[in-house]
């Protein structure tokens, strides 16, 4: 007990993003990943790749680490990765696992929103970064990190529900943009153990094949990430590991240590993960725990109402 008190009061970890050119097999790629530089203060976690004309985006969850709250934030990375950090949506309330779809040249956005019990919509209105809130697809639902995907011409999402018996659903229902809603909601599968989570999106192989990325947990967070070859047929849902992937399994040249990760994504020759850093002991960390408790020197505070951050850039200092 004593033990995990001081874990707590004196130890931290965090998330970090980074991205290397893809190569035939991951394990058999031997190319480095670069950590993505982030100001102090932040760190970044479940990126994903978009690739607008020539250039490679990433989003990701950007968290505050004063504010203990993360938002949505995005940054070049190809062909050069950029200096600034651009915040593109804030809401109320923490979120993250920001998930982009295109239908008829616009860009979507289902970010994870658990936090406010609710799946919902954003849209870019000027790229990359002005987002505009649609609408709630859905309410009063408790899950994360919902996945869309394209099937038959139809714009479908993947939602990871969880159960109050602690149990997890997977459910697929179909996005209707104009009504804003998500309908046709079906139960595919339903897991007693900590995995099935999404962890990035759907990835389409040469033959057509889908795979679906997962995050289990069983053990710890951060395990591993596998990939789920999965077929639909009508309401028949089969879902095959195909492999697995673990930290041991990414080069890194930063020279820090790390954990685990939970989320990888790619596009055209780029693919990217996120990386969790080891405890590491931390003597100002109760200092920190107590500004937060008072709200002092901007810890913990942000506004309940409306968004703060979405014009706000974030320079590195070099």
């Amino acid at each position: 007990m004593i033990k995990k008190m001081i874990r707590k009061a004196f130890f931290e970890n965090e998330w970090k993003c980074a991205y290397r050119v893809k190569i035939d097999d991951f394990k058999s790629n031997r190319n480095k990943f670069t950590i993505l530089s982030i100001p102090k203060g932040y760190w970044a976690a479940d990126p994903f790749l978009v690739k607008h004309n020539e250039s490679i985006h990433m989003f990701f969850e950007y968290m505050d680490m004063k504010k203990r709250k993360a938002i949505i934030a995005e940054k070049k990375i190809f062909p050069i990765e950029e200096d600034e950090v651009h915040v593109v949506y804030e809401f109320p309330y923490h979120t993250s696992y920001p998930c982009i779809f295109s239908v008829n040249g616009e860009h979507y956005m289902v970010p994870e929103t658990r936090a406010n019990h609710s799946i919902e919509l954003l849209i870019c209105k000027k790229w990359p970064d002005k987002w505009e809130r649609v609408g709630s697809l859905l309410t009063g639902i408790d899950s994360a990190d919902n996945t869309p995907l394209i099937i038959c011409e139809k714009t479908q999402i993947f939602i990871y529900k969880f159960l109050d018996n602690g149990n997890r659903q997977l459910l697929l229902g179909t996005i209707d943009l104009d009504k804003c809603s998500i309908d046709n909601i079906n139960v595919l599968k339903e897991y007693n153990v900590n995995t099935g989570r999404p962890g990035g999106n759907i990835l389409t192989k040469p033959d057509n094949t889908r795979i679906r990325v997962v995050q289990p947990d069983n053990n710890f967070y951060g395990e591993k990430i596998e990939f789920l070859n999965f077929s639909i047929d009508d309401k028949n849902y089969i879902e095959i590991k195909e492999k697995e992937i673990t930290v041991e399994d990414v080069l890194v040249d930063d020279h820090n240590t790390y954990a685990g990760l939970h989320t990888y994504n790619c596009i055209d020759d780029m693919e990217c993960i996120d990386l969790l850093t080891k405890e590491h002991f931390n003597i100002f960390k109760p200092f920190k725990l107590v500004f937060q408790r008072l709200g002092i020197f901007g810890y913990n505070r942000y506004e309940q109402k409306g968004l703060m951050l979405n014009s706000e850039n974030h320079k590195i200092a070099t």
